[in-house]
């Protein structure tokens, strides 16, 4: 769940603004949210989440607000994030970690005895007791991505029947973080791939892939270039980056080459019946974005409605992982930090979304 090129303004939190809010008189407890990155279409749904839990309930809106601050993909701006929050006398700490290998921030929260809950991503099973979250609001990513790549390869088998193995082009995020190898095994452990197109990721994953580092822009131009030469194209059968916003990017790129419309048109019959399947554009996060990309891919059995829009993807719901940290951070909050270290994992809903389609039965062939 990463960068798409929205342009947000981002918030760069110092310890004389923490002040200054204090100064004002305004009493509210501050529950601050230190995201890994600017707001994309899935952190400001988070953020928005987050906010509205509080509004919506008198007694909490009274006691509570939010703050956030982006750390910009970096680890120091992580810790400088935290420090100014926990200094400035916030009550609790959500955070979405850029990577689970520097731990200072973590242990800054911890040391000042302050509520830390982890989202998103997982923190490392190895960390010490004073690098540990008081809980983790998570999705098992491999289940994820595998329940999304059975149903992809059920598609592809009724689509193509002939063929024994599909040509699967993917997009990965960050591949160092914790949960993205497993947004990668479950799709691969779904089905018979080739993967096509060179490969730029590290050892131990045997060119299954190339690296997007969930940004939009990268994996537009890398797309363009794997796909855009050569015989590359023809050999693809499903784009699965891991997130949506990568994946309409390359969803993008492929239309920019020549004959990459045709490509992903998928036609059909005058009974709306699939009659040949184009390549399939597969995403990870189901964002608002692609909430109606999917409901729109092959409406009214309209082919050009295929080519411009996505297939599937896997919902890990910016809304609830915010409620539920909400819920989490106001708990530890007002049971004085009972749970303090202890990681517990908080499990986000695995829930596919995948357009309306239909093939023509035996009988009716």
């Amino acid at each position: 769940m990463k960068k798409m090129l929205s342009i947000l303004s981002t918030l760069t939190l110092v310890s004389s603004t923490v002040t200054s809010v204090v100064a004002c008189g305004d009493k509210k407890d501050v529950i601050y949210l230190i995201l890994p990155e600017n707001p994309n279409t899935q952190w400001q749904n988070f953020i928005d989440t987050a906010t509205n839990y509080l509004k919506k309930d008198d007694t909490l809106n009274s006691k509570y607000k939010v703050r956030w601050a982006s750390s910009e993909q970096r680890a120091d701006k992580e810790l400088e994030n935290t420090r100014a929050a926990v200094d400035g006398g916030a009550k609790a700490i959500i955070i979405g970690q850029n990577n689970q290998n520097e731990r200072e921030a973590a242990k800054y929260v911890n040391e000042n005895n302050v509520p830390l809950i982890g989202v998103n991503i997982p923190f490392s099973a190895d960390a010490a007791d004073n690098e540990k979250p008081n809980f983790q609001v998570i999705q098992e990513y491999d289940k994820g991505s595998k329940t999304l790549g059975d149903e992809v390869v059920k598609v592809l088998k009724a689509g193509k029947p002939d063929k024994e193995k599909y040509g699967l082009y993917e997009m990965w995020g960050t591949p160092e973080m914790n949960g993205v190898p497993e947004r990668h095994n479950g799709f691969k452990n779904a089905g018979n791939w080739d993967w096509i197109g060179t490969s730029d990721l590290p050892a131990g994953f045997n060119g299954e892939g190339m690296v997007g580092n969930w940004v939009d822009n990268m994996a537009y131009e890398k797309t363009k270039t794997q796909l855009g030469s050569g015989d590359a194209l023809s050999k693809v059968d499903v784009v699965y980056a891991h997130n949506d916003g990568m994946a309409r990017a390359a969803r993008q790129a492929i239309e920019d080459v020549p004959g990459g419309r045709e490509a992903l048109t998928t036609t059909f019959n005058d009974k709306g019946e699939i009659e040949k399947l184009g390549i399939l554009v597969v995403g990870y996060d189901y964002d608002s974005i692609s909430q109606q990309m999917i409901a729109d891919w092959g409406k009214n059995a309209d082919k050009d409605s295929t080519y411009k829009n996505l297939f599937a993807t896997m919902e890990m719901s910016a809304t609830e992982m915010a409620e539920k940290a909400m819920a989490k951070a106001v708990q530890e909050i007002e049971n004085q930090n009972a749970n303090k270290g202890k990681m517990t994992v908080e499990p986000l809903t695995i829930a596919l979304h995948m357009a309306d389609h239909k093939f023509a039965t035996k009988d009716e062939e």
